[in-house]
């Protein structure tokens, strides 16, 4: 029997080039305002790759792997997770 079991997961998103891009283009418009950063980085947009959602990595894989682990007789669980 296995002790004691670490699952770490953490969904990953990948930022959006296209805010990335509409960032920059509004750098100079945002250098002359007074009281604007040169980027507002509120602007730039993420998305998760198909079937990668947090949903599916943070709650359905650590679910799976738990099973599995009490399938295996696993005593101790230690979950490390970003998502709270």
């Amino acid at each position: 029997d296995t002790e004691a079991m670490v699952i770490c997961t953490s969904a990953v998103p990948q930022i959006s080039k296209r805010s990335v891009l509409k960032a920059m283009l509004k750098i100079p418009l945002n250098i002359l305002t007074p009281k604007k950063k040169a980027i507002n980085f509120r602007d730039l947009q993420f998305k998760y790759r198909p079937g990668q959602y947090p949903e599916m990595v943070d709650y359905v894989g650590q679910k799976k792997q738990i099973d599995f682990a009490k399938k295996l007789g696993v005593k101790h669980v230690v979950l490390v997770s970003s998502m709270g």
